[in-house]
């Protein structure tokens, strides 16, 4: 406790553990870029029917599935003004 400690992948070993157990966050990572930067360019222009790729609809179903046993949220991190930031959870509603 009290310690802060980052790897990355480059440290695992043959059998490619590390690498699997960070690979599905990841993609949720990915994912989540790739919903929030459509987003952005909806919302400053007008919509032009762009959608997400095929790989980051599949896990964002996956992702905000509420029925599930798997419990997930995204935490955003924003600037908040100068030198300062927010946090929040981030939560898709459907329409």
């Amino acid at each position: 406790m009290g310690v802060f400690a980052m790897n990355t992948v480059a440290i695992d070993t043959k059998d490619r553990g590390f690498e699997d157990f960070v690979a599905i966050p990841d993609l949720a990572a990915g994912m989540i870029g790739e919903v929030l930067s459509l987003r952005s360019r909806q919302e400053n222009s007008e919509y032009s029917g762009e959608r997400l790729t095929n790989k980051s609809q599949v896990i964002s179903d996956w992702f905000w599935y509420r029925s599930g046993s798997l419990k997930k949220t995204c935490v955003l991190i924003d600037r908040a003004g100068k030198g300062k930031f927010g946090v929040g959870e981030l939560r898709m509603e459907i329409r």
